[in-house]
């Protein structure tokens, strides 16, 4: 079993613990919920930084930032263009999902008397996504990016940034902490990836190439 299945049974979990909470021991919950949120917030500020430790990371896109992972292809030339093409259309996910994202959040405090539950619920809807697009179907992949797996993504450590944007509108210290872990990693993958772009393609990172998959998931 990958750590993606692994990680993607534990968000059903979650998102199941806490369907059953509001909607049958809802006052049991309000009460738990700074507990419980330092808890499992806990777990996804590992979860995030274990990509930086190389026995703990195991899957290939989020290790295209790291010299170790390079192997520098023999044959294949940088394509400035692909480059490019990529950048805008990270760009355009940029605009069009943080700005959604917001405006949902300001929509759920507006609509509910205590929002905290529902944003967290969100959050958690959010996780679950992330491991359906990375198991499953990704509508960036096919809108976007056009890329033909995850390894090869050119947001793939973007993931941490878009779940942790929401819980700014949690006010708790552990949001804060996610949320600065999300950017950091935000930042350093863009850091690098303009700094050494030839480590984020297959045709010049041969690490990245379909014969070092192991992904069962994978339709090479």
């Amino acid at each position: 079993m990958t750590k993606s299945v692994r990680d993607f049974i534990l968000s059903l979990i979650l998102l199941g613990y806490t369907l059953v909470m509001i909607v049958f021991f809802r006052e049991d919950f309000d009460e738990s919920f700074p507990v419980v949120y330092t808890f499992i917030g806990l777990y996804f500020v590992y979860n995030s930084l274990s990509i930086y430790f190389p026995r703990l990371n195991d899957f290939p896109g989020s290790r295209k930032p790291f010299s170790y992972y390079f192997k520098e292809s023999s044959k294949e030339t940088y394509d400035a263009n692909l480059y490019r093409r990529d950048r805008k259309q990270a760009l355009l996910i940029i605009l069009l999902y943080f700005p959604a994202l917001t405006l949902v959040g300001f929509f759920i405090h507006s609509l509910f008397d205590q929002p905290t539950i529902y944003i967290f619920f969100l959050f958690l809807l959010i996780n679950l996504a992330d491991y359906i697009c990375v198991l499953f179907w990704c509508p960036f992949r096919q809108f976007f990016l056009k890329n033909k797996c995850c390894t090869t993504c050119r947001i793939t450590n973007w993931d941490r940034l878009m779940k942790f944007w929401i819980l700014l509108f949690i006010p708790h210290p552990m949001s804060y902490l996610l949320f600065g872990i999300g950017l950091f990693v935000f930042v350093h993958w863009e850091y690098t990836i303009y700094k050494y772009p030839k480590r984020f393609y297959a045709s010049t990172n041969e690490s990245l190439r379909c014969y070092h998959c192991d992904d069962i998931q994978c339709k090479k």
